[in-house]
């Protein structure tokens, strides 16, 4: 599907394009907002009377006040949420939060509309990186160009470092980065998706694994979202159970700055929770958005995050991801964006056809689509390394180092019938080809017999394979896929309820390894293998006892050796 967003390129976001915030247009709100050369906030018009007519933190936004349907209640569960919940209801932190979200606009608005030297373009690439010295000249504190300078002493030839050793210099650290995307929605509807955090969590299922809504500092125009500053949490993920979640709490700002463009500011809150022990630090970023005539809008995604060398040791694989800004920058959660718009073009079509032409009954279209929805969602959900999974690491009985790791799911069938455990294995490997290579591999038909492992456990013939492959601009590509029941699947065709259908998926994850964002020979940023995520799921033999057997242990490593096996022979000798 290519209909649910034109592409542009970023590089075009510079300052003197027709195209951008960077004219007439672009420097009216700027003027409005931000005085040059002064460091503290400028108020946009309105703000004092939104922060008087917000007293105290507000729980009961009835947009808000439920937690995500995929954790109840997740938001007193977390000690860090009550945290920022219990300071954020004091009057002098309410204030204070709203000051951050004054400074951290003025600051965005100014770094979203700039253009060089501040953001440089890349070669081969469709978005920009910000040149972090030029950040620092005009926006860093003392004590940020001081630390810097300190960084820059630690990385140098006569201090070998442990991050020095471990990370090759020809790995670009890409802390800020800038995306530009037309999608087809308008302003005021991805203003709402940002600032309802069910919709938020649901888009960027991929990226975010949980979230929460914490509470109102300061209401909007006429209790909408123009001036809004509210405060969430969340956990970032890779698509791996080998790393650990990533939480965070932040505020949120939205403001429309032009009679077209709106601006979603998000700020931390290390002020209230320390962030000396976090892996990654997410500093000043978000969104601009721009009406367009025809109904679409430009986003213009800023993305600043830094990631702590010393604390990704355990994780050395993933490094090149990690620091190329392909795993947190603004071009995966520009992506993830495109994605779900283009998933909501594709219900509203009138027509869907199959990968061989067929075409889906029009009262079952959209009941099929939304159980393949689902099925990618529990898919994200399933392979994420946050604690409340209970990941299990698992020894190798045929030795070696491979990682694998297992956790129990309990699977909620039709009434009257009994949960059934199935065991989840996961682990991620590097292997030969490039991730578009492995990709097209895997999506096929016959590939190394993918439903083997759910064969194992199915013995009637009346079975069906749900499959769904995608890729993101990104560079991560996902093929998942679910056994249903022909008679389920049926129900669903004929109008049927798909939450009603069980899915218990399995898949592969895609992501490019040894990434460089300097080659600029267009070949994938130079990506000549990859890193597999293989997740799958074995019924338990044991029935709904919680026990992980040395048979299921066995065949799960088993059944990696194969795949690897397997891609080793397709692509050695190419």
């Amino acid at each position: 599907m290519d209909g649910g967003v034109v592409k542009e390129n970023a590089t075009q976001g510079t300052e003197g394009s027709d195209q951008t915030l960077s004219g007439n247009e672009a420097r009216h709100p700027i003027n409005n907002c931000v005085e040059e050369g002064s460091s503290s906030p400028i108020a946009p018009p309105g703000f004092e009377k939104m922060m008087q007519e917000s007293p105290k933190i507000q729980m009961d936004d009835a947009e808000n006040s439920k937690a995500p349907s995929a954790n109840p209640g997740f938001y007193i569960e977390r000690a860090s949420d009550f945290i920022i919940v219990m300071v954020a209801s004091l009057e002098e932190s309410r204030i204070e939060i709203c000051n951050f979200a004054l400074s951290a606009f003025n600051k965005l608005l100014k770094i979203a509309n700039a253009g060089e030297p501040l953001w440089k373009p890349l070669k081969g690439h469709e978005f920009q990186v910000m040149d972090k010295i030029e950040y620092l000249k005009v926006y860093g504190s003392e004590l940020e160009k001081y630390k810097e300078v300190l960084n820059n002493q630690a990385e140098s030839p006569e201090i070998p470092t442990p991050a020095k050793k471990k990370i090759p210099r020809e790995h670009v650290k890409v802390e800020g980065s800038r995306a530009v995307e037309v999608i087809k929605m308008s302003s005021i509807d991805l203003v709402s998706l940002f600032m309802d955090v069910n919709q938020w969590s649901t888009t960027f299922s991929n990226i975010v694994s949980r979230a929460a809504f914490l509470g109102i500092m300061a209401n909007g125009v006429e209790g909408g979202y123009d001036g809004r500053v509210q405060v969430m949490s969340a956990e970032l993920q890779l698509p791996t159970p080998l790393v650990a979640t990533w939480e965070f709490a932040f505020g949120r700002y939205s403001k429309k700055v032009a009679s077209d463009t709106w601006l979603i500011t998000d700020f931390p809150m290390d002020k209230f929770i320390d962030p000396s022990e976090k892996v990654f630090q997410r500093k000043v970023s978000g969104c601009l958005i721009q009406e367009m005539p025809n109904g679409y809008s430009k986003v213009t995604w800023v993305e600043r995050m830094i990631a702590d060398g010393s604390k990704l040791m355990n994780i050395h694989q993933f490094q090149p991801f990690v620091y190329s800004g392909l795993a947190f920058g603004a071009t995966p959660w520009l992506a993830s964006l495109v994605r779900s718009i283009e998933f909501s073009e594709t219900l509203k079509a009138e027509n869907t056809l199959t990968d061989h032409g067929t075409k889906l009954p029009e009262e079952g279209r959209a009941g099929f689509l939304n159980l393949a929805g689902s099925m990618m969602r529990t898919f994200h959900a399933d392979i994420s390394g946050t604690s409340s999974k209970r990941w299990l690491k698992i020894t190798n009985p045929f030795g070696g180092s491979l990682d694998m790791r297992v956790r129990v799911k309990s699977i909620k069938q039709d009434i009257g019938k009994p949960e059934v455990a199935t065991l989840f294995f996961a682990t991620s490997i590097q292997v030969l080809g490039s991730p578009l290579q492995l990709f097209d591999f895997f999506r096929a038909e016959n590939t190394i017999q993918k439903k083997t492992i759910l064969d194992e456990d199915q013995s009637e013939v009346d079975t069906y394979y749900l499959q769904e492959s995608c890729m993101y601009s990104s560079g991560s590509y996902y093929v998942v896929y679910s056994p249903v029941e022909k008679h389920a699947l049926s129900k669903i065709l004929n109008g049927g309820d798909p939450n009603k259908v069980v899915i218990e998926p399995s898949g592969f994850v895609f992501l490019p390894d040894g990434v460089t964002l300097d080659d600029g020979d267009g070949s994938e940023g130079g990506a000549s293998s990859t890193i597999l995520t293989i997740a799958f799921v074995i019924q338990s033999a044991t029935g709904t006892n919680h026990i992980v057997s040395p048979e299921s242990v066995a065949f799960s490593y088993q059944y990696v050796n194969h795949m690897r096996q397997a891609i080793d022979a397709a692509f050695s000798q190419k």
